[in-house]
């Protein structure tokens, strides 16, 4: 990708730099990431996925900035994508980054409304920079005891 790139643009420098995996867990990326921009060393591209709440973490804390401009300005087609897969890019009215992948079911989760009523909790909003695998593991405390 990056040689057919550089191909078709020779006056920009392309540098990879791959965020090393613990385990090959994509979760341990987010952090160093988070570290090397805090650093200012940060690339100018990187994926920050939302299924994993992470860019919508990055976003809040000024990590990374909406596209939209740039969509508007290249005229860039996003019907070649799902409605769903883009609306998961934005945040706040803005959209954060494309989709790079599109796998139904990934990451979703069912639950039961009825059970969550009586465990006296709500599902938080799945875009909300607040929603995060610790109050995942909250809920599923609270609703484990009424199964």
């Amino acid at each position: 990708m990056i040689k057919t790139f550089t191909e078709k643009n020779p006056n920009i420098k392309v540098e990879y730099r791959p965020i090393a995996l613990d385990n090959g867990n994509q979760q341990s990326a987010y952090p160093k990431m988070l570290a090397a921009a805090q650093a200012g060393t940060l690339g100018d591209l990187h994926a920050w996925d939302p299924s994993h709440w992470q860019m919508y973490q990055a976003a809040k804390r000024k990590v990374i900035a909406p596209v939209d401009e740039l969509i508007a300005r290249d005229k860039y087609d996003l019907g070649q994508f799902y409605k769903p897969f883009i609306d998961y890019q934005k945040w706040q009215g803005k959209t954060w980054g494309l989709p790079s992948w599109g796998w139904t079911g990934q990451d979703g989760f069912l639950y039961n409304t009825q059970i969550l009523e009586a465990a006296g909790s709500t599902m938080p909003d799945p875009k909300s920079p607040d929603w995060t695998m610790a109050k995942l593991y909250e809920i599923a405390v609270k609703v484990g005891k009424y199964m």
